[in-house]
């Protein structure tokens, strides 16, 4: 009776363990298909928000700290490039320009878009390259969201450069491990004491604790960014890796493909090494056996470890990581600003002419950055001088016809109906100031910034300049003598130089060697209205006097501005008016 009961209950327990395990194993199948459903909603929702930013001006604000980060892959690779220089990029307010066509999902294609728009090609092949690739991005919709969701994959290292750690992990040397395996002895040997003594095992267990958490945490701090930049490098070779396997793609896209995968199987022994280090692709969210790991990593150091013997590796496989950067980065470049064309009015891909001609040749340019633009044309074989009133549209075309410039030699992308032009090193001179730290007043800043031009003109291609407002910074008599000899040195120089000023006096002197355009503006009695409407010939109305009129000045004031003027003009002589 005794050996049937005892049957019954080995049965019954085993049936209860049974239901034990079939519960677990059906919990686990739920928790693998709401991991799996869960998976699939997200990558549905991705590929719905990656159609729907397609085609649009990306709203994303930058701070300062975030555009320096981008543009250190520019700083690290610009050497032996043509570039579009500091003073260039902020007259122009490339940074705005750089984040309206910022849709990338990964700090690669982030910076290689930026270090694109600041090193003008000058070679053809390599904006016909571009552009046909822009082309097959934006005709070919399901190949392009493969690679984005790769990209995205890929992500961004938040506020760091990771061109800039890859730069940094050649001059980074090992430190010595020693103190890492010393720290995995002493645990070991703590809890051998502890099952040998345990009242003073207890203590010696939470002594090597104490010990190996602080000394982690302090060696932590030294590594911690590089632990972010393997984690981002991790992703890197493994998305490069299957974009590689995606199926279906063009040949010409697949030529690149090719190369991420000759490239990406070097890196693959720092992913593997990477599970220890901790630095795996987490994208997901942590779980449990994630949580333990931190745990195991803290007092036993294996990942500090593992780091300090991947650091050889790194530094070895820096021209494949190199590599990756530069195709993914590229890749993704040419998605960005196939997005950035159809959001666009209107766009022409830029015609390239050869010859020693100097040449401009524009149909409805437009400035990218205004909500409504006026577009307008012009067709140059040399110098532009440009007249008219304050705010009547200099300084806006002069920048249009700049930012086509390096767009197209760039993106080749010019916001334009038409633009033909040839490879140029572009420079302008604007929006300059005192330079308080160094003590040098505007003129100081200004006749430097003219100077840098001059001094670029013997390079392999001539130069295309835009000027705002020459020598604003002295007086009147000094400002049309050396204004007017730097602006024909300019014509002589094998530089086409677009001009804006308020001298009409450069107009007459200069008019064997520069085109008259000018803006014109429309004053009532009570308003002035612009047309913005670009005219050939000089500027020939006078109206800043009466715009005082029109804000309510003394009509004294006004009558003998007016007489003032009128004398100057006559005699060449300034005097002063008495008031009646």
């Amino acid at each position: 009776m005794n050996r049937y009961l005892l049957c019954l209950t080995a049965e019954k327990a085993d049936r209860t363990w049974l239901y034990i395990l079939g519960v677990i194993f059906g919990f686990l199948v739920y928790l693998a298909y709401v991991g799996i459903k869960q998976t699939k909603n997200n990558k549905k929702k991705l590929i719905s928000k990656l159609k729907a930013q397609y085609g649009n001006i990306s709203t994303r604000t930058y701070e300062s700290t975030e555009l320096m980060n981008i543009a250190h892959y520019y700083l690290n690779h610009k050497e032996g490039k043509e570039i579009v220089d500091d003073i260039t990029w902020n007259d122009l307010d490339m940074n705005t320009v750089f984040a309206a066509m910022n849709t990338t999902q990964s700090s690669a294609g982030e910076e290689y878009l930026y270090y694109k728009l600041r090193t003008p090609s000058q070679k053809i092949e390599e904006v016909e390259e571009f552009d046909s690739m822009v082309r097959l991005m934006d005709e070919n919709e399901e190949q392009r969201l493969k690679l984005q969701e790769k990209l995205h994959a890929i992500g961004h290292t938040l506020k760091l450069s990771l061109s800039t750690y890859i730069e940094s992990f050649r001059e980074l040397e090992a430190s010595s491990k020693a103190i890492d395996y010393l720290c995995i002895i002493l645990l070991i040997a703590s809890i051998v004491s502890f099952a040998v003594f345990p009242q003073f095992g207890i203590l010696f267990v939470l002594g090597v604790l104490t010990f190996n958490i602080i000394k982690y945490y302090s060696e932590k701090a030294v590594f911690d960014s590089y632990f972010i930049c393997i984690g981002y490098l991790v992703r890197l070779a493994k998305n490069a890796s299957e974009m590689a396997k995606l199926e279906g793609m063009d040949p010409k896209i697949r030529s690149y493909l090719d190369d991420l995968e000759t490239h990406a199987k070097p890196l693959m022994k720092i992913v593997s090494r990477a599970k220890l280090i901790g630095a795996g692709d987490k994208s997901s969210g942590g779980n449990i056996l994630d949580t333990l790991m931190d745990y195991v990593r803290l007092i036993t150091h294996i990942d500090l470890i593992q780091f300090k013997n991947t650091i050889d590796l790194v530094k070895d496989r820096s021209e494949d990581i190199e590599a990756l950067l530069r195709i993914i980065g590229y890749l993704e470049c040419t998605i960005a600003v196939a997005s950035y064309r159809n959001a666009l009015p209107f766009y022409a891909v830029p015609e390239f002419v050869s010859g020693k001609e100097l040449t401009i040749r524009m149909t409805d340019g437009y400035h990218p950055l205004l909500a409504a633009p006026v577009a307008n044309n012009i067709d140059v074989q040399k110098c532009v001088l440009l007249t008219g009133s304050n705010a009547s549209g200099k300084s806006t075309f002069i920048k249009t016809v700049a930012l086509c410039a390096i767009l197209s030699q760039t993106i080749a992308t010019a916001p334009a109906h038409t633009f033909t032009t040839r490879f140029y090193r572009i420079y302008t001179s604007m929006a300059l100031r005192d330079n308080l730290q160094n003590n040098e007043s505007y003129y100081m800043v200004e006749i430097k910034s003219l100077k840098r031009i001059l001094d670029a003109k013997d390079g392999e291609n001539p130069v295309l300049c835009f000027v705002d407002e020459v020598l604003r910074g002295t007086n009147t008599v000094e400002r049309v003598a050396a204004s007017s000899q730097i602006l024909e040195n300019m014509a002589q120089s094998n530089i086409l130089c677009f001009a804006a000023t308020h001298d009409i006096e450069l107009t007459y002197l200069l008019e064997d060697t520069y085109e008259n355009y000018h803006f014109k503006e429309t004053v009532t009695d009570n308003d002035v209205t612009f047309d913005y409407v670009l005219n050939k010939g000089r500027a020939t109305t006078r109206n800043a006097i009466r715009l005082l009129k029109i804000l309510g000045y003394d009509e004294k004031i006004i009558e003998s501005a007016d007489k003032t003027a009128e004398t100057y003009l006559k005699t060449g002589e300034w005097r002063m008016e008495e008031r009646r």
